[in-house]
């Protein structure tokens, strides 16, 4: 297939690659791996196609997270923050692939693997991670793409310049449904941190701008939206009001309208509240009709000196010394910062390389660096350091013997008696035996697979491994697998869709705080519900594993169950016999607290009916203030008279019998005839 889709600019390929994809070298080619046409009829070289050939390969493949350029490995997230796509992260920086390795003078910047001019010849400071294109700004990755109107190229990608029919600002493009500065979209920062003028920076502890469209604080919401602007100053846009403040809906409002003034139009004299960003905060004036420039009184670029905000940091154009670490020494120019405003050290141009390459300024062809060591292994023998001279690194220097021996570097003590074997094991493979030769123990040759394999020694042969879980297909709802003895098991159902109980999703058992019976509206009761397959008259109910009643409908509700304080198990039971059959499902609750009720009923020739009931566990009761003696928590006494007047009876729940006078649980007044 060939790279039609894309086009080419300043010798390298864009993103435009149609169908394909973009590769390390810059080109265009089908997803499969392969390789299309550049333009000097090189051949390309897909980044996911595996070991290359001499100078394009990376051996071994990069990790996950990293991507191959040039035949080196770079990771694809630096220390504050993920690369836009087709970026990775070059000395703590995020860079385009066609530029990895390219460095430019002071003033320029790489764009599609060449550079170009950082601003415009009329003044135009195009910022972080854009570059002149023929006299207009361009992000570095839009190279030869055009855009419809109303429209921006950023991070290699056409949007657009508005957002629910708004106009966004200069500089700005609609993203996620909102209008953001064109050098952060795309931008990934890490916590706590947040894009502003292409740069992650720390989140502020609140929102102190109110409109100027930056989540400053990182918690989602921006200017009148955010709790922090509640009632501060914000800008409704409407040039007929003025005082516009934050209100509690989350909009910006002008509470006062200017006489004589049109939509599209300004009172001359009147003062608005602005930003410039990157710079300040300020006010501008209504004059003929319009509104003037942005004056700053309040500078946010870290300068102290309103309406400029242009500190100076160092002397413009002068140079000093500078190091790059593990890359070289050079010097730096001091000159205009990214936005324009101040002027700041410049990046360190490297012209003697200390890591041992010999290309300045990149220096990336270094090897190591001159007197830095790592750690080593020597097969057989033990593990050390080896330090890099002349830009190679030198043999391994042994410390510590892994072979037996104690006496490093040479660990040349006897380990082991060639031609002896022992017993070895290969971890989550199998076991097996290994044999003596040079003075050390050999590789283990597996003779037992114990991962599930039956081809020893390699056992490879495996279906699944051991403990590893995925989903699976069932009728009754989500279900999962596991791997045991290299083999997938049973389905085993998650969530059941008939909104049963998993596994088996046949039925469903609940207890819960219930409404009040009749008469007892404070009383302990609860809610005992089941749902299951089952028909009619083909289920009952168990409470701690005891049936309680005759057979039920397999789904309903039990109001008003009475249930002692401590901890209970409810279960359903489906199927023939007496007690219903096979348990089903069971719930459990915990009651931690003792109630009770107490009612006295007339029964007619002046005698009355008492009934009290308690979940307690030693009950009194008493007949105006006098004790009664202990009685069983749930019970009734009838027949009862009582001479004339008022009475009360009270029921009281705690240990002991008349000797404890128990904790007051329910009382009842009434009047005896």
């Amino acid at each position: 297939m060939s790279a039609s889709g894309c086009r080419w600019w300043f010798g390298a390929v864009v993103a435009l690659c149609a169908g394909l994809v973009l590769v390390e070298s810059g080109g265009c080619g089908d997803s499969a791996g392969g390789s299309g046409a550049s333009p000097d009829g090189g051949k390309v070289t897909f980044k996911d196609a595996g070991p290359r050939s001499p100078g394009g390969e990376c051996k071994p493949a990069c990790s996950s997270g990293q991507a191959c350029v040039k035949g080196s490995c770079y990771a694809e997230t630096c220390s504050v923050a993920a690369c836009r796509a087709g970026e990775v992260c070059q000395r703590d920086a995020c860079v385009a692939l066609a530029c990895v390795g390219v460095t430019c003078g002071e003033g320029s910047i790489c764009a599609q693997g060449v550079c170009a001019p950082k601003n415009c010849t009329g003044g135009e400071v195009c910022g972080a991670r854009r570059y002149c294109d023929q006299g207009a700004c361009r992000d570095v990755l839009c190279g030869g793409i055009a855009c419809g109107a109303q429209q921006l190229c950023v991070a290699g990608a056409c949007r657009e310049t508005t957002c629910g029919g708004v106009a966004c600002g200069p500089g700005q493009v609609c993203a996620d449904g909102r209008c953001s500065e064109t050098a952060c979209v795309g931008a990934s920062c890490a916590s706590g941190r947040r894009c502003q003028a292409g740069e992650c920076v720390a989140c502020a502890a609140r929102e102190s701008v109110c409109f100027d469209g930056l989540d400053e604080d990182c918690d989602g919401t921006t200017d009148c939206q955010d709790a922090d602007c509640s009632n501060a100053i914000c800008d409704d846009a409407d040039l007929c009001t003025t005082g516009d403040r934050c209100g509690s809906d989350g909009k910006c409002k002008g509470p006062q309208a200017v006489p004589g003034c049109t939509p599209g139009s300004c009172t001359g004299g009147t003062n608005q509240s602005c930003a410039v960003a990157g710079v300040g905060t300020g006010l501008r004036t209504c004059s003929n009709n319009a509104w003037g420039a942005c004056v700053v009184n309040a500078c946010t670029n870290g300068a102290t000196n309103p309406p400029g905000c242009d500190n100076a940091v160092c002397v413009l154009n002068s140079e000093r010394v500078c190091t790059t670490a593990d890359v070289g020494t050079g010097k730096q120019t001091c000159t205009n910062n990214a936005i324009g405003r101040g002027v700041v050290w410049g990046a360190c141009v490297v012209d003697t390389c200390t890591n041992g390459a010999t290309n300045p300024p990149g220096c990336s062809n270094a090897v190591c660096v001159a007197g830095a060591q790592q750690a080593c292994t020597t097969a057989g023998v033990g593990t050390g350091k080896q330090t890099c001279a002349n830009n190679a690194w030198g043999s391994c220097v042994v410390d510590t013997c892994t072979n037996g021996a104690t006496n490093p570097p040479g660990c040349s003590n006897a380990v082991c008696v060639a031609g002896a074997q022992q017993a070895c094991t290969v971890a989550g493979v199998g076991t097996g035996k290994q044999t003596c030769a040079n003075n050390a123990w050999g590789s283990c040759v597996v003779d037992t697979c114990t991962n599930g394999s039956t081809n020893p020694p390699a056992c490879n042969n495996l279906v699944c491994t051991a403990g590893s879980i995925r989903a699976c297909t069932s009728s009754k709802g989500t279900a999962m697998q596991t791997c045991t003895n290299n083999a997938w098991g049973p389905c085993v159902v998650t969530t059941c869709t008939n909104g049963f109980q998993a596994p088996d999703c046949v039925c469903s058992v609940a207890i819960t705080q219930g409404p009040g019976v009749a008469g007892f509206p404070d009383g302990p009761n609860y809610r005992a519900s089941w749902a299951s397959h089952g028909g009619a008259g083909a289920c009952s109910w168990t409470l701690d594993g005891v049936v309680q009643g005759p057979l039920l409908d397999c789904s309903g509700t039990l109001e008003g169950a009475w249930l002692s304080a401590g901890r209970h198990r409810v279960g359903l039971v489906v199927g023939s016999g007496a007690d219903g059959g096979g348990s089903c499902q069971t719930e459990e609750i915990v009651i931690s607290t003792t109630t009770c009720r107490v009612v006295v009923e007339p029964e007619g020739g002046g005698s009355f009916r008492t009934i009290w009931a308690s979940n307690g566990s030693s009950c009194t009761w008493w007949l105006d203030s006098e004790s009664k003696g202990a009685v069983d928590c749930n019970g009734d006494l009838t027949g009862a008279t009582f001479p004339a007047g008022p009475h009360t009876i009270t029921l009281r729940v705690g240990s002991g019998l008349d000797g404890v006078v128990g904790r007051l649980c329910r009382s009842k007044t009434f009047t005896a005839p």
